[in-house]
């Protein structure tokens, strides 16, 4: 039985490779294997470990929001490099320091989710992911429309930096 399923992996990786449906994608100074075509949607079924990456880099940008929602300064500081700065298109610069002076539990806060990411680059010590931040709140929704920068220090990621657009809008209205 182990030998069949051996056999029929090896098959269909071999038809992949003959058909030309594997192919690479270089990004940055990863290279990123991209599967076939999805055939629900016609685009590029990413490369599992990829996924997982850009998955965990997600992940490390909504726990960071959700700390600064939370109030929680301890966290914030851990997950923000010490030269963290982001930089918003209107030209505000936003540190570290001013980041974790201006954290309070915001009690209108409902949720948090990541939309649209995708990894730009990345190598062992460095990463880049471009994405949307939602959080709804009572009062309004909020988005970050851009590219969040990371380095990896002593073995974790840390948020180094964030370039892009910020805006709210009515609860419901995008």
């Amino acid at each position: 039985m182990k030998n069949l399923i051996l056999v029929t992996i090896v098959l269909g990786l071999f038809s992949l490779g003959c058909s030309g449906i594997l192919r690479s994608i270089n990004s940055g100074n990863r290279r990123i294997q991209s599967y076939g075509d999805n055939e629900a949607n016609g685009s590029p079924v990413v490369d599992p470990v990829e996924a997982q990456f850009r998955d965990q880099m997600a992940e490390l940008v909504r726990h960071a929001r959700l700390s600064c929602v939370n109030g929680d300064r301890s966290e914030a500081d851990r997950l923000f490099t010490d030269d963290y700065v982001g930089v918003y298109d209107d030209g505000d610069r936003i540190s570290k320091k001013y980041l974790l002076d201006h954290i309070h539990k915001d009690t209108d806060f409902i949720s948090l989710t990541v939309e649209n990411s995708r990894i730009l680059s990345h190598d062992q010590t460095t990463a880049q992911l471009q994405c949307t931040l939602v959080g709804k709140f009572t009062d309004q929704n909020e988005y970050f429309d851009g590219v969040y920068s990371f380095v990896n220090k002593r073995g974790y990621w840390q948020i180094s930096g964030f370039k892009g657009h910020a805006h709210q809008t009515a609860p419901d209205s995008k």
